[in-house]
């Protein structure tokens, strides 16, 4: 584990860093719904609002290698194809390949995610960070965070991942965490946030947070030993007890469950092991198991866990590895 401190940066930084990232989130929003028109309008609005919004933007799209885009839209390109005899097809046709090739090893080495984020772990990598302010954040594998402190209002984007918060009391400005479609406020105080697949869970450890949807005005004011999970909608869960040795088990190097899906556990130890792991049947995903997992050494933690439970483990290759029964 390692301990790492985020210094401030000049105001001018963290502006262009906001609008990175704001443009790479577009970006991918509008990747994943290419056809819908309320953030097609959304989008426009956005753009409109700052020239230079337009041209961060646009780098993000060639960074991400949108070769498509570039056919289209990119005016000198077009002429050049049309007009130079000597830029034949095969020409054209290798210059897509290598667009291709260097987007597909941008995606590969986490690109988009680099440029969103100030901090990411790997796999299996847990940190430490100290914030200028003196707050405190362990983030568990496969986690990134972007961090903003400003003089009003300190702001976390926990982009992905899983991480715990020791908060600095400071009542002039706010200490937020936004992840997923929703948003933590501490009121002094720790606590665990968690982004799967599933939802996005929150956990109280000390005093207390206000839990809010990002998609309408719903608020959840969150004490102590409770949790409260919302989906990918901002839509919040009720509160619920919960046991905060379990929760935050990964601390210690474990991964504690009671009665909860496979797939969810899967989820956690899928942060400590190269590739991916998918599970064949949706009826062994959904279910329901209790147990104990040493992090130390995942791979025989997986191995163990699945013979116990009698599922059968089958690897293809060293980054893929199927769970069925």
């Amino acid at each position: 584990m390692q301990n790492a401190e985020i210094a401030g940066t000049t105001a001018n930084d963290k502006t262009k860093r906001k609008l990175r990232a704001d443009a790479i989130d577009w970006l991918l929003r509008l990747q994943d719904k290419p056809d819908d028109p309320m953030l097609q309008a959304q989008f426009n609005t956005w753009l409109a609002k700052d020239p230079q919004r337009g041209e961060v933007f646009e780098r993000a799209r060639r960074a991400m290698g949108d070769a498509s885009y570039l056919l289209k839209s990119d005016l000198d390109f077009a002429q050049r194809a049309t007009h130079k005899p000597l830029l034949r097809a095969r020409n054209i046709t290798a210059a897509l390949l290598l667009a291709l090739g260097a987007s597909a090893a941008f995606l590969a080495a986490d690109g988009p995610m680099r440029l969103r984020a100030d901090v990411i772990t790997g796999t299996g990598q847990k940190q430490i960070l100290t914030l200028a302010d003196g707050s405190k954040v362990e983030l568990n594998a496969e986690t990134a965070i972007a961090v903003d402190l400003e003089p009003n209002e300190r702001r976390i984007r926990l982009l992905r991942g899983q991480a715990y918060f020791e908060v600095a009391a400071d009542p002039a400005r706010p200490f937020i965490v936004e992840a997923g479609n929703g948003t933590t406020t501490a009121l002094g105080t720790a606590f665990d946030i968690n982004v799967s697949d599933e939802a996005t869970r929150v956990t109280v450890t000390e005093h207390a947070v206000m839990v809010a949807s990002l998609s309408d005005d719903r608020k959840q004011r969150l004490s102590e030993n409770n949790q409260v999970t919302y989906d990918d909608d901002g839509q919040l869960g009720s509160v619920e007890p919960t046991d905060i040795a379990m929760t935050t088990a990964w601390r210690q190097g474990r991964i504690v469950f009671d009665n909860r899906p496979l797939s969810a556990v899967i989820d956690e130890l899928a942060r400590f092991l190269p590739g991916r792991i998918m599970i064949a049947q949706s009826d062994l995903a959904k279910r329901k198991i209790s147990g104990s997992l040493d992090l130390s050494d995942p791979q025989t933690a997986l191995e163990s866990f699945s013979e116990a439970i009698g599922i059968k483990v089958t690897r293809l290759g060293p980054y893929l590895t199927i769970l069925r029964q």
